[in-house]
C-alpha cells in the first residue's frame, strides 16, 4: 500500500511517523499500521477542529441569533470523567 498518491513530495518520510492531518486525514488508523507506520501524528489538526466548532456556534449566535449549537456541547459529567 502507498499513501503517497501521484504527489511523493507529500509522502510521510519511511520511519515510525507520519502526519495525519491536512491530505492523510481520511486514511485510516488501519491503513497507516498496514503502510507500516508506527506512530501517528496529529500535529494541530485537533487544535484545529475545535477551533471550527468555536467559530461556527460564534457565527450562529452573533451572526444569525441561533443558540442551538449551544446544546450540542458535552455534558458536564462527561468532561470531568474525562479529566479524572
Amino acid at each position: 500500500m502507498t499513501l503517497c498518491g501521484p504527489a511523493p513530495r507529500h509522502c510521510p518520510r519511511p520511519g515510525p511517523g507520519a502526519l495525519a492531518a491536512g491530505r492523510f486525514a481520511r486514511v485510516s488508523r488501519a491503513e497507516f499500521a498496514a503502510a507500516g507506520v508506527a506512530r501517528i501524528s496529529l500535529g494541530s489538526a485537533l487544535a484545529r477542529l475545535t477551533h471550527r466548532a468555536i467559530r461556527d456556534a460564534g457565527l450562529a449566535m452573533f451572526g444569525a441569533g441561533d443558540f442551538t449549537p449551544l446544546g450540542e456541547g458535552m455534558a458536564g459529567s462527561e468532561v470531568d470523567r474525562l479529566l479524572g
